[in-house]
């Protein structure tokens, strides 16, 4: 094949903000438009109405949503699980699937690091240093991976075999979209929903919130660990 003979389609200004790059060439000071800017965020731009965004939300939620309705307001938990938690959300309302099951993916990562954070906590004086994790996993647990990471848990019975499903197949479905370039995604916004869900899922069981006779309930424990670490933040 020669050279003339090579036909190659480009995609132009893809990753271009056209509307902020067009002003800021002629130096206007005009500011896109709400629709143009969600055009922008938005991975497809079909189906953006408002009607279509709120429908998007209530399929991915589903009815037991409201489960989460008291979350712990402890700093790194807003940063690290429940922001990305919300953002996973936002993300499939704009049609941004892959948004949503990489940021649960994290999630998964973070409530695994937590729960073995909260062990340490339970035995006390007899908890693990860092070097002794070092020795018994090849490294600290925050290091490690999360196969291994679920594994560990599950060989200190902290976790039972529902609970490692539902820190395993989030990862499972987000290593497929974001490893593996030969994968199809035409189930994609399918397999989003069952991602969003088990994170879901997995974040009930890990904080164990709940309501009996009106009244706020969660595990004595973890009341306690959520103090001391809001504690060593205002020190």
């Amino acid at each position: 094949m020669t050279r003339s003979e090579i036909e190659l389609v480009f995609t132009i200004n893809f990753l271009a903000f056209r509307e902020i790059d067009e002003n800021s060439l002629h130096n206007h000071s005009e500011f896109p438009t709400s629709d143009e800017i969600l055009q922008f965020l938005a991975t497809d731009t079909g189906n953006l109405d408002r009607q279509s965004i709120i429908a998007r939300y209530k399929e991915l939620t589903g009815p037991d949503h409201h489960k989460l309705f008291a979350l712990p307001g402890e700093r790194r938990l807003v940063e690290k699980v429940f922001t990305p938690l919300r953002h996973a959300i936002g993300s499939y309302m704009l049609k941004n699937y892959l948004g949503a099951i990489a940021l649960c993916g994290s999630v998964c990562e973070m409530l695994a690091i937590f729960t073995h954070q909260l062990h340490l906590y339970r035995l006390g004086e007899a908890a693990t240093t860092d070097e002794q994790q070092k020795l018994l996993y090849g490294s600290t647990f925050e290091r490690l991976g999360q196969d291994r990471r679920v594994a560990v848990l599950k060989a200190l019975n902290l976790i039972d075999d529902e609970v490692a499903k539902m820190f395993n197949l989030p990862k499972e479905i987000r290593n497929n979209y974001l490893h593996w370039f030969s994968r199809p995604t035409d189930k994609i916004s399918q397999d989003a929903i069952v991602a969003w869900r088990a994170t879901r899922d997995l974040t009930l069981r890990t904080f164990k919130i709940g309501i009996e006779d009106g009244r706020l309930t969660i595990d004595r424990t973890l009341a306690e660990y959520l103090s001391t670490m809001i504690a060593s933040q205002e020190k």
